[in-house]
């Protein structure tokens, strides 16, 4: 089981609790050690957020751990706060979830690479990080339903993104073996930047990084299932990111990344 399904678990269970008031505290998570932020020295704090632009729209996510503890999950509690602002728009960031481990809060009407901040707020101690946006992109080539083959060798897609974006593909969805059983995919890839096109710039992503992907996580979800890998009905996320200034108070493992994405549907068939 995977980092990502444990506080998933946790979170369904209410394991960590959660309601109007406040996370119930009478609950002891499932899987992870869960803490409340006001039983923590800020410096002991790991602050993680996202942000994300989708056209005018900035939206933050945020979860707070303690220190480098992957298995430790931090609730904000007792007057601790989070805020996202930039400009003079200012927003508190709220629970998403009955956890109370992840916040979010969003932005309207931003210009194109806004700079945000992200403020962990306890009494008049203020921990701000920033980052500025990358350019919103679009995906060039190719369009619509995308049919990849084995026997194809590669993935070419032109985006309109800068030369120098960091770019990054979530890839995430459902592959069929030979015997009609099925397992997800949930992975990263890293796409090799190619050219200048007169219509953006050409990244590659290899048949053969891709299935040492999916061969990993076919047996992680079954091991020793032998049975081919057939087709996969995949989405394939392009994340252009940029990483920020972390709030100089908090713990060193905090970070603060942003992130503008576009989605390509992808079917794979691995026997063809």
């Amino acid at each position: 089981m995977t980092l990502t399904t444990m506080l998933a678990a946790c979170a369904v269970a209410s394991a960590c609790g959660g309601g109007d008031d406040g996370p119930d505290t009478g609950f002891d998570c499932l899987f992870a050690n869960c803490k409340n932020s006001q039983d923590i020295q800020v410096s002991d704090l790991s602050a993680r957020y996202e942000v994300t632009q989708e056209g005018t729209r900035v939206t933050a996510v945020s979860s707070v751990g303690y220190r480098y503890n992957l298995l430790t999950v931090v609730r904000v509690t007792g007057g601790d706060t989070l805020t996202l602002s930039s400009g003079v728009q200012s927003r508190e960031m709220h629970p998403t979830d009955a956890s109370w481990w992840h916040a979010s809060a969003s932005l309207d009407g931003l210009g194109e690479s806004p700079t945000v901040s992200v403020d962990f707020k306890r009494g008049t101690q203020v921990e701000r990080g920033t980052v500025t946006l990358p350019k919103v992109f679009s995906i060039v080539s190719p369009t619509g339903a995308v049919v990849l083959k084995h026997s194809d060798g590669q993935l070419l897609a032109t985006l309109t993104t800068l030369a120098s974006d960091h770019l990054v593909t979530q890839v995430n969805g459902n592959c069929r073996r030979a015997d009609g059983t099925q397992f997800p995919i949930n992975t990263t890839l890293t796409p090799a930047y190619q050219s200048a096109q007169p219509t953006g710039h050409l990244y590659r992503i290899s048949v053969s990084l891709l299935d040492s992907e999916i061969a990993f996580e076919n047996q992680q979800a079954q091991p020793g299932n032998l049975s081919a890998v057939d087709r996969c009905e995949l989405t394939l996320q392009w994340r252009s990111e940029a990483y920020g200034t972390t709030p100089a108070g908090m713990h060193p493992s905090s970070s603060i990344v942003g992130v503008t994405k576009q989605s390509m549907p992808l079917s794979y068939l691995a026997q063809q």
